[in-house]
C-alpha cells in the first residue's frame, strides 16, 4: 500500500511538471507570436512616421531661418515686424517637435535590437514591445487631441496680438494696416499648425487597438471605492 501511495505521488508530481512545462512552452510561443506581430505593426508605420516628423522638422527649420533672415536684412519695417513674429512662432513649433519624442519613428528599430534567445529575454521583450506600441499610440493620440488645436490657435493668436497691439503704431507709420497684418499672421500660422495636426500618421493608434482586440489585452485598469450596504467596497474596473 505504501509503495502504491509513493508511486501515485511520484506520478502526480511528474504529471504536474509535464503540465507546467507544456504551459510554459505555450506561454513562450505566445510571447514570440505577439512580439512578431508588434514588430510587424511598428515596421509598417515607421516610414510614414519618419516622413512626417522629418518633413515638419525641416519645414519649421526653414520657416525659422527664412523670415529671420528677411527681418535682419530688409529695410521694410513691416517685414521686420512680421518676420520677427513668424520666426518666433516657427521656433515654438520646431521646439515642440524636438522636445517631445515621437516614438513611432524609432520604436521598431528599438524593439528589433533587443535579444530574444531565452524565455526570460522574450518575456522582457514582449513587455517592452507592448510599452513601445502604447507610447507610440499615445503620442499620436496626443498629437490629434483638442489640446494641440487649442495650442496652435493660442500661439498664433498671441503672435497676431503682438503684431497688432505692440507694433501697431510702427506698422501704421510704415504705411501698413495693423489689423490686416495681424490677421494675415494668424490665418497663415493657424493653417500651418492645423496642417501639421491633420497630416500626422495614425498607424500606431490602429495597431494598438488591433493588437488588444486580437490578443484580448485590457487597455488599462483602475481601483474605485464604491458605496455599498456595508459601507464602502473596493472595485477593480478593467477597460478593453
Amino acid at each position: 500500500m505504501k509503495i502504491f501511495i509513493k508511486y501515485m505521488a511520484v506520478t502526480l508530481i511528474l504529471t504536474n511538471m509535464a503540465i507546467n512545462a507544456h504551459a510554459d512552452a505555450a506561454s513562450d510561443n505566445a510571447a514570440s507570436e505577439r512580439i512578431q506581430y508588434i514588430q510587424q505593426e511598428l515596421d509598417s508605420g515607421t516610414g510614414a512616421a519618419r516622413l512626417w516628423w522629418d518633413g515638419w522638422v525641416a519645414f519649421y527649420s526653414g520657416a525659422t531661418i527664412v523670415p529671420l533672415t528677411v527681418a535682419l536684412t530688409t529695410d521694410s519695417k513691416i517685414l521686420q515686424i512680421t518676420g520677427g513674429v513668424s520666426t518666433a512662432e516657427s521656433l515654438i513649433g520646431l521646439s515642440g517637435m524636438l522636445i517631445f519624442p515621437y516614438r513611432a519613428r524609432n520604436a521598431a528599430e528599438e524593439l528589433r535590437s533587443m535579444p530574444e534567445n531565452t524565455p526570460e529575454e522574450r518575456a522582457q521583450k514582449l513587455a517592452t514591445a507592448e510599452s513601445l506600441l502604447k507610447k507610440s499610440s499615445d503620442a499620436e493620440i496626443a498629437g490629434k487631441s483638442w489640446v494641440q488645436h487649442f495650442l496652435g490657435v493660442l500661439v498664433n493668436a498671441a503672435g497676431a496680438g503682438v503684431a497688432w497691439g505692440v507694433y501697431g503704431n510702427r506698422i501704421k507709420q510704415a504705411g501698413g494696416t495693423p489689423w490686416q497684418q495681424a490677421l494675415e499672421l494668424f490665418v497663415i500660422g493657424t493653417a500651418v499648425s492645423e496642417l501639421q495636426i491633420w497630416t500626422e500618421p495614425t498607424k500606431a493608434i490602429s495597431s494598438e487597438k488591433d493588437y488588444r482586440n486580437r490578443y484580448h489585452v485590457p487597455v488599462d485598469s483602475e481601483l474605485l471605492i464604491l458605496p455599498s450596504e456595508n459601507g464602502l467596497s473596493l472595485a477593480a474596473v478593467v477597460r478593453f
